[in-house]
């Protein structure tokens, strides 16, 4: 029989996840803020500038599944530690895949950051499940507004950081992906998650896919959160490389924005007319 956690116990978990979750989110943050900008100098092709982030995405959507049985069968805490775990030689293999300017690695790399966030996204779920039962619902606002806070300092270390590798802007944008996943492993150490399945109880298979996804309160959220993220992504993608490559902002400029200060970028850092010339021969 699994005991109710404590009060003072509920509100570690649910302190421990919320950062474990901004640490997380701000992975995928990173990459959608700076990814298509370093990959500029580098694609083949100017419209393949965005297909690392895609990589990224379809790793996130074709490892959600997986990461959910990992979970299941590691238990919460060891399942998470390894999903973070991933992100670390994910960012090494970016970081040098924008050093040696390869398209295809740094694709890759970014398809196993995606694998990655597949495992942060059950973080809200441990917590929901890890806490007194009247706390359920401030659990899992704490977690979301976790990853709020990574939608702003995400940005914001990518473009504190960007050119802090001579030669090669946005390397180490790359590398605080790998210290962030570290940050987040030492924080799930002393974590107390609830386990996936009750000592001497039996394993539920739940209903079948094919069922859940006859039921509109189930079909509505997915629809609607697959239209707003990618309606995020658009953003966060597409609007960075029209503000440097066609309206002549500074690369801090955009990054700026998604962190909250948007005001800085009111004002294009160089020439228009120069940079619009130097964007038309690349785009």
């Amino acid at each position: 029989m699994v005991t109710e956690p404590s009060r003072r116990q509920s509100f570690r978990n649910i302190g421990l996840l919320a950062a474990v979750q901004a640490f997380g989110g701000s992975n995928s943050s990173i990459v959608m803020a700076v990814a298509a900008l370093a990959t500029v100098n580098f694609a083949p092709d100017p419209a393949m500038v965005t297909l690392p982030v895609t990589a990224m995405i379809v790793g996130l959507a074709l490892s959600t599944s997986t990461a959910t049985m990992i979970i299941y069968r590691l238990g919460r805490t060891r399942g998470l530690m390894l999903g973070a775990a991933i992100a670390i030689p994910a960012s090494l293999m970016a970081a040098l895949a924008v050093m040696l300017g390869s398209f295809y690695l740094f694709a890759a790399a970014l398809f196993l950051v995606g694998v990655s966030g597949a495992f942060i996204q059950q973080v809200r779920f441990a917590a929901a499940d890890s806490v007194a039962p009247h706390l359920k619902s401030q659990a899992i606002s704490w977690v979301l507004f976790g990853g709020v806070a990574a939608g702003f300092f995400g940005p914001q270390l990518s473009s504190l950081t960007r050119t802090w590798i001579p030669g090669s802007e946005y390397a180490a944008s790359f590398l605080v992906i790998a210290v962030l996943s570290l940050a987040s492993i030492l924080v799930l150490v002393p974590t107390r998650l609830a386990p996936t399945i009750a000592p001497g109880g039996s394993a539920d298979t739940g209903r079948p896919t094919r069922l859940l996804l006859r039921q509109p309160e189930i079909v509505l959220p997915m629809i609607s959160a697959a239209l707003t993220y990618a309606l995020m992504t658009l953003i966060m993608v597409a609007a960075p490389l029209a503000m440097v490559h066609l309206c002549g902002h500074s690369p801090a400029g955009p990054l700026a924005l998604f962190s909250g200060t948007w005001w800085r970028c009111s004002r294009p850092a160089s020439s228009p007319a120069r940079s619009s010339a130097a964007s038309a021969r690349r785009w």
